[in-house]
């Protein structure tokens, strides 16, 4: 393509771009946001009143909450007793239980930063290695006898202990102990490191001597002899296993106040090993423990994070509004517990003194979700929106959300315990769904007409490019018909002059020029018939005389048409026709107009190699006219465009040789006006 035209192209190339596919994607991007902005507006106007549910049930639980605390002030001060004593603070506290629920765990704090409730269950009653007094003046000497035998069998078991003597030797001691001694203390240590002894080689004895133990009210070392017995015997592997343990923890619990918090827990470790998981048989003993726990817990909480905090309360420095008196505790990961405290409004008689306390409280957690469950029922939406509700880190309340979208959380910022309020929405859902496919919907009818702008510019670009290219290739046509004109005319007038001026001498010569002049002349007419049907054709206007016509004698006469110009150029041709007529109905002029055309390009892209073949055939109710050559040829990918108007092959172009580009198209076009199909 010339360069003049190449820049005009893209510069309608560039304009179409600019004028159509900028501004569709412009529209396209803008729809686009607008749809997304709608979105996130509707979105969030539903999501604000998901946010108003949340904030109305947490505000009327929480109003709920403070008013059960309210309540439970009003019952301690008005029951609380004048003096504080620990019958009273049971009998007070036990009513405050039971008739506040909400109340799981009561302790009791003096101004002065005392404890007094509960009272420390571990370790409370200091009691000596013994259970009497070893030294007692002797009334009797018996009695002198008797404790005299029990020191000194105390100090030859403390020996035994500390020297690592043989189990042998303290096998023998022990048993001479046992026998000889009657204090019950000692027998119960002998029997102990007899058994420890006996374990080694002889299990069943050892059993039988600590069953000797089980009924043994003494303390060996600070615990009681009855309980490590059990607990060896257990260890052991002995029979009535599951009665021994129920008894060994009964005993434990009964001895807690003897027992310091670490020896306590190493002791029921022991134990615990021997119970099995939610056994039933042991559900009052555990109910116990667990109330002995939570004394304990309570009273450390209190004595270690609460107190601080009750000293600056008595002193005015804190808010005293009921609210800010709440104390969170972590316990694990996702867990909480809440203490609530409060000053009882007289001052109490203790230790002779009136002195100023301050309830302290945890709140029960199954209480706290009764709330909340009364409160759902009464304020909670009912089918739209749904509701999941976290207290303390746990789930406390499930409205069969599992199929619903979530859709808000909200955990207010001052409530009095730990609340998460997750709302979920079957609408959000559908909104969610409805909008995406609207948003879809609007994207592809964008895209669709973004590509419907892109094709119709390509479409344009290419009727662009082919007016460009038929105005180049008649521009070449017009000079092709130019110089394929001027070569007839220029023999013709050069011979006719010749003939004029009378310098051709003899009659051969005169035939020959005059020979030549008809052959220029019939040329020239050829290609002035081509023309003229191209242009009646593109019109419209062309028409056939179809008559019964014989192709035998069609060809013939193409061939004698062409005689001169195949005998001068020293062509052979070949022939090859049927015996009887070939009879088709055609316009006998319009086929040796195709047949004439078809040997003419044989011959004219022919090169060293003359020889042209012509086959006439019927082929079912077809006549075949073939004309082969050994010529150029036609490139494989351009065997369909030489039938394009103005078309020249890379080939014919390259070798140079003359041509209009209009004879194989005008035979398309003459074939398949006659119902036929040419193919190269």
């Amino acid at each position: 393509m010339p360069e003049e035209l190449q820049k005009r192209y893209r510069r309608i190339a560039v304009l179409l771009i600019f004028s159509v596919l900028l501004p569709t994607g412009a529209l396209a991007t803008l729809s686009v946001f607008a749809q997304s902005r709608e979105t996130d507006l509707i979105l969030a106007e539903m999501e604000q009143n998901h946010y108003s549910v949340a904030r109305a049930v947490c505000g009327r639980f929480d109003a709920e909450l403070l008013s059960a605390e309210e309540r439970i002030v009003r019952t301690a001060n008005l029951f609380c007793p004048d003096e504080v004593t620990r019958e009273g603070l049971e009998d007070f506290f036990g009513l405050l239980k039971r008739r506040h629920r909400l109340v799981q765990e009561v302790a009791f704090v003096s101004e002065d930063e005392e404890v007094v409730w509960p009272i420390d269950p571990f370790g409370v009653r200091v009691v000596g290695k013994t259970g009497r007094r070893p030294f007692v003046e002797p009334t009797d000497p018996k009695e002198i006898e008797i404790q005299k035998k029990a020191v000194e069998s105390k100090m030859l078991l403390d020996r035994l202990e500390r020297s690592g003597a043989s189990d042998e030797e303290v096998e023998r001691e022990t048993r001479r102990i046992i026998k000889e001694v009657e204090d019950e203390e000692v027998v119960a240590r002998a029997r102990l490191m007899l058994a420890q002894v006996l374990l080694k080689r002889d299990a069943a004895e050892a059993q039988k001597v600590l069953r000797k133990v089980f009924n043994s009210s003494a303390l060996v070392k600070g615990v009681p002899a009855a309980l490590e017995a059990m607990l060896t015997y257990l260890d052991a592997g002995g029979k009535e296993k599951d009665n021994v343990a129920r008894r060994a923890f009964k005993l434990l619990l009964d001895s807690a106040e003897m027992l310091k918090k670490p020896k306590f827990d190493a002791l029921l470790a022991r134990l615990k090993k021997h119970i099995k998981e939610g056994d039933l048989r042991y559900r009052s003993l555990e109910r116990r423990l667990k109330a002995l726990l939570s004394r304990w817990r309570m009273r450390r909480v209190v004595s270690d994070e609460i107190v601080p905090k009750i000293r600056e309360y008595l002193k005015g420095v804190y808010d005293t509004r009921l609210r800010s008196r709440h104390i969170r505790r972590c316990i694990g990961k996702s867990r909480w517990e809440v203490y609530s405290y409060f000053a009882v409004e007289r001052r109490l008689l203790y230790k002779e003194q009136r002195t100023r306390f301050v309830v302290v409280y945890r709140l029960n957690p199954e209480e706290v979700r009764s709330i909340l469950l009364f409160v759902l029922n009464r304020t909670g939406p009912s089918g739209e929106p749904r509701l999941r509700v976290k207290l303390f880190g746990k789930v406390a309340f499930s409205d069969n959300v599992s199929a619903w979208q979530f859709s808000v959380r909200y955990e207010p910022p001052n409530a009095v315990v730990p609340l998460t309020v997750e709302v979920y929405s079957a609408q959000v859902a559908r909104l969610r769904s409805w909008l995406l496919g609207r948003a879809v919907f609007n994207i592809l009818l964008v895209v669709f007409f973004v590509i419907l702008a892109g094709a119709g510019v390509l479409l344009v670009l290419r009727a662009v490019r082919r007016e460009i290219d038929l105005a180049r290739l008649r521009a070449e046509f017009v000079s092709s018909v130019s110089h394929e004109l001027k070569t007839p005319l220029t023999s013709i007038m050069m011979f006719a002059e010749m003939l004029k001026e009378g310098r051709v001498r003899g009659r051969e010569r005169l035939k020959r020029y005059s020979e030549i002049i008809a052959a220029e002349s019939q040329r020239l007419f050829r290609m002035i018939t081509n023309v003229l049907d191209l242009a009646r054709i593109e019109e419209g206007r062309k028409q056939y005389q179809m008559q019964k016509t014989d192709m035998r004698e069609v060809v013939r006469r193409s061939l004698a048409a062409l005689s001169y110009h195949i005998a001068s150029t020293g062509f052979t041709v070949e022939t090859q026709f049927p015996d009887q007529p070939l009879q088709v109905f055609a316009d006998p002029d319009a086929l040796e107009q195709v047949t004439v055309n078809l040997l003419s390009n044989a011959i004219k892209y022919s090169r060293d190699e003359k020889w042209v073949g012509v086959r006439l055939e019927k082929r079912n109710s077809f006549a075949i006219l073939e004309v082969e050559d050994h010529g150029i040829g036609i490139p494989e990918n351009e065997k369909e465009l030489v039938f394009e108007r103005f078309y020249r092959t890379t080939i014919s172009r390259a070798s140079k040789s003359a041509g209009t580009g209009i004879g194989l198209n005008l035979v398309r076009t003459i074939v398949e006006a006659h119902g036929g199909k040419v193919e190269v």
